[in-house]
């Protein structure tokens, strides 16, 4: 994934990245580079999860939401996902 990332900007709340306002035209979200999102693919693979487990959990509020990246595309911050991971509970 290539975004280019605007450094003017500090930290941006969730909702404020949802909203949209631009600092440059490349990058249409603000997205901050403090931010690492990850595409569809890559949280499969970390969770072991399913497309349809994932988005069916994010639903019923059991999974992070995911945040629109583009016109077709969505992201999961990385932290979210790393936060989600840690409270399950681990097989020994």
């Amino acid at each position: 994934m290539n975004l280019t990332i605007c450094r003017e900007q500090k930290v941006r709340t969730a909702q404020q990245d949802r909203s949209g306002s631009a600092c440059h035209k490349d990058n249409p979200k603000g997205l901050e580079m403090s931010e690492n999102y990850l595409r569809l693919p890559h949280v499969k693979a970390i969770t072991g999860l399913s497309r349809s487990t994932i988005y069916a959990m994010m639903e019923a509020g059991t999974f992070p939401r995911s945040y629109k990246l583009g016109k077709r595309s969505v992201g999961w911050r990385k932290t979210e996902i790393d936060e989600h991971n840690s409270r399950l509970p681990r097989n020994v």
